[in-house]
């Protein structure tokens, strides 16, 4: 009987949560940078869910490409709707898959939005009246600085943060205008970017020989700088992860604390 009424318990708590994010905002007309926020928070927790490890390199590139493959699969699936579609298919409710990628994860969120049970979820929603609070900009906005407080706390205790998919480097300079970088150190950064990719690449052709083409391709991108490439992103996101480790240090080094740069944010 307890084992019949947690089951019954687990389910309805699954379609409870899920009829709330039917209410949530579709992700065709939420910010770039929170679905970049979602989806990232939903690959990292499926990755340790799953007990694995992966290189920060191939996560870099699924943060870098789930969201354009999301929103080019499924643009009016609900926002909150996606960690639910991850959970979901890395506990097989979708059926077996090989690894967990882009193409993996996009299908994860196919497979949830064309289930009959959210089907028959979205029709009941359509004629509900029921108001579900939504956060407004301000309190965005607000989260997002905390986010970035967090990031500079953790920093504090660990000396060093992994930014994945550069996006506290994308809030503290292009969001909230706090970290500015003049062009004579962007230059900098990009040559510093340059190096330590061409590095990571060097290094993953001895641990990947079976990609030795495909890296081959990327150091030569990555070198020349060619705009649009793979090589070319690995710089950028390099170069922009020194930049935020830089800023970190010198904050910490004039005892700055972020909080303080945004009192007038």
């Amino acid at each position: 009987m307890e084992n019949k009424l947690t089951k019954y318990q687990s389910v309805h708590t699954s379609v409870s949560m899920l009829s709330q994010a039917l209410q949530s905002e579709k992700i065709c007309n939420v910010p770039k940078l929170e679905l970049d926020k979602i989806l990232l928070t939903a690959v990292h927790k499926a990755f340790s869910d799953k007990g694995q490890r992966i290189d920060p390199v191939d996560m870099d590139y699924i943060v870098d490409n789930l969201a354009d493959s999301v929103l080019f699969a499924c643009p009016f699936v609900r926002i909150e709707e996606i960690p639910i579609a991850v959970q979901k298919g890395i506990l097989g409710d979708y059926g077996e898959y090989f690894g967990l990628n882009v193409s993996t994860f996009t299908n994860f969120v196919k497979l949830h939005y064309a289930s009959s049970n959210r089907a028959n979820l979205a029709k009941q929603s359509i004629v509900s009246t029921t108001k579900v609070y939504e956060p407004t900009e301000s309190e965005i906005l607000e989260r997002d600085k905390d986010l970035l407080i967090q990031s500079f706390e953790w920093f504090k205790s660990k000396g060093f943060f992994e930014d994945h998919g550069n996006y506290i480097y994308k809030i503290a300079a292009k969001k909230l205008g706090v970290l500015r970088v003049s062009d004579e150190r962007q230059k900098e950064y990009l040559n510093l970017g340059k190096t330590k990719a061409v590095e990571k690449l060097r290094n993953d052709l001895l641990q990947r020989p079976m990609e030795r083409q495909k890296i081959g391709t990327m150091i030569v991108e990555a070198t020349e700088l060619k705009s649009g490439t793979d090589g070319i992103k690995l710089v950028y996101k390099e170069a922009l992860q020194i930049a935020l480790i830089n800023w970190f240090k010198e904050l910490l080094e004039f005892g700055t604390e972020i909080k303080d740069l945004l009192t007038d944010q």
